[in-house]
Order: structure tokens, then C-alpha cells, then sequence
């Protein structure tokens, strides 16, 4: 085949749609199974699949596997922010049952805001002229040329 690569970038895409096909079938669950270990099972399988097909496709192309280790590490990437969004978005884990328990105490006990006064809203530490009265603010008079 063409030694520029430039057919690669489409048939890895084709690649990983068959990967992801094949991947649906490993995703099993069972009467009171947990659905998030068989999408973890479909997820492992689909990026051995591609990496599989990844291998053969480089080295029939190129004789080099050199892009194949970028499709590796892109492939470990994805199996890595797959883990850290069903880490940080499941219900299964600490992190996310702590925060839960924070925000429903927290919205139990807050106390309604109370509306700012006019003093409040236009009072700024850093600006000292916001400091004072804003209808004492010193007005600016046009000059005469």
C-alpha cells in the first residue's frame, strides 16, 4: 500500500468502529449484575480489539510499528478518563456519596440571602473611592477649551 500513511487516520476510524461493535457483544448482564462492570468489560474489550487491529493495520502498512505505540497510548488514555468519569460521576464511590451528603446538609441549613443594602452593593475594599456614600461621588465637570 501507500508508503505516506495518508489512508491511515480513515481505516483506524473503520478499525474502531469494529472494535466498538465487537466490544457491544461482551457487555453482559446478568438478573442483580452491575451494569458498570460489564461497560467496564465492553470498554477493555473494544481497546484490545483495536489495539489488535492497530498492530496489523501499521505493521501491513508501514513494516514499523512506531505509530502503533501511539495508537496504544491513545487507546490507554481513553480506558483512563473512561475510569476517572465513572470515578468521579458514579454513585459507587466515596468522593461522589460525600459530596452528595455535603449538599443536602448544606441546602437544609442555608439561610435565605437577605437582599444587600445600597451601601453594600456599591462598596468595594480596593477602590476606596466606592467606599463612600455613592451619591457623594464627586461629579466630573466638562472643560472649557
Amino acid at each position: 500500500m501507500d508508503q505516506g500513511g495518508g489512508h491511515l487516520p480513515l481505516l483506524l476510524s473503520a478499525i474502531g468502529i469494529i472494535a466498538s461493535i465487537l466490544g457491544t457483544f461482551f457487555v453482559r448482564v446478568k438478573e442483580g449484575g452491575d451494569p458498570a462492570k460489564a461497560l467496564r468489560i465492553g470498554l477493555g474489550s473494544t481497546g484490545l480489539f483495536m489495539i489488535i487491529g492497530a498492530y496489523f493495520l501499521t505493521n501491513w502498512m508501514f513494516g514499523d510499528l512506531t505509530l502503533f505505540f501511539a495508537v496504544i497510548s491513545g487507546v490507554i488514555c481513553a480506558c483512563l478518563i473512561g475510569a476517572a468519569t465513572e470515578y468521579y460521576t458514579s454513585g459507587d464511590y466515596g468522593s461522589v456519596k460525600e459530596n452528595s451528603r455535603r449538599l443536602r446538609n448544606r441546602s437544609r441549613h442555608q439561610h435565605p440571602r437577605r437582599p444587600r443594602s445600597r451601601n453594600e452593593i456599591h462598596s468595594h475594599p480596593r477602590n476606596p473611592r466606592l467606599h463612600s456614600d455613592p451619591r457623594r461621588l464627586p461629579v466630573r465637570r466638562p472643560s472649557t477649551a
